[in-house]
């Protein structure tokens, strides 16, 4: 999900990626990547978790405990700004904040009220899904925000350029929902029929490279 590889590991990536007979990038920068490193051409598609609606994914996900609460889903770290906003938007919503951590940090943990670790992956569905909007720096947390057809915001120059979201958000016409547009409010209006009829139209593309694939 970033636009820079690490030197370090350019051989390595060489090396392993000259191996496949095809290749498929989540982000339009990957093409150009795989074609610097290897000369192969790459297909760009969606990411895998959005192949499926929400629908779907409801059928395995698991419903919290609480009720009401805006979520606030971090990767790579603390991020200030988020965790301000999400504070104020919870405030004019009346209700809590919940956090849940990517990986356990035991001071980040002990100082945050309402804090979750250790969820399951159809935890992690449920919590998206029942939210009354999600703010997060992941890609991950953005993609299921936009499965759920969750009001949300995402931190796209939290810990590095969130490349993966950012692309995802330009597909389906999003890119104004950063936590960076100060002209932005959580609650303003999403057409969520044109955001699913251009997610459709991008599983189509996905669903045909994976049937190329497999016949090679």
């Amino acid at each position: 999900g970033t636009e820079d590889l690490p030197e370090k590991y350019l051989e390595h990536y060489r090396k392993v990626l000259s191996g496949f007979n095809a290749i498929s990038v989540r982000e339009k920068s990957g093409i150009k990547q795989v074609k610097d490193l290897t000369g192969k051409d790459a297909e760009c598609n969606i990411d895998p978790t959005l192949l499926f609606g929400g629908n779907e994914w409801r059928k395995i996900a698991v419903k919290p405990f609480e009720q009401k609460y805006v979520l606030l889903y971090e990767v790579g770290g603390i991020s200030q700004k988020l965790r301000s906003a999400a504070d104020q938007i919870a405030a004019q919503k009346g209700c809590k904040v919940i956090t849940l951590f990517s990986e356990y940090n035991p001071i980040q943990y002990s100082r945050t009220k309402n804090g979750i670790f250790g969820f399951s992956p159809r935890e992690f569905l449920g919590w998206i899904d029942n939210a009354e909007c999600v703010l997060t720096n992941s890609f991950h947390g953005t993609a299921f925000s936009i499965i759920f057809h969750k009001q949300f915001l995402s931190e796209i120059n939290a810990w590095s350029k969130n490349n993966r979201s950012f692309e995802l958000m330009k597909a389906v016409k999003l890119e104004n929902r950063t936590l960076e547009n100060s002209n932005l409010r959580i609650d303003d209006s999403i057409d969520w029929s044109e955001v699913d009829s251009r997610l459709n139209e991008e599983r189509k593309k996905s669903y045909k490279v994976i049937e190329n694939i497999v016949r090679q």
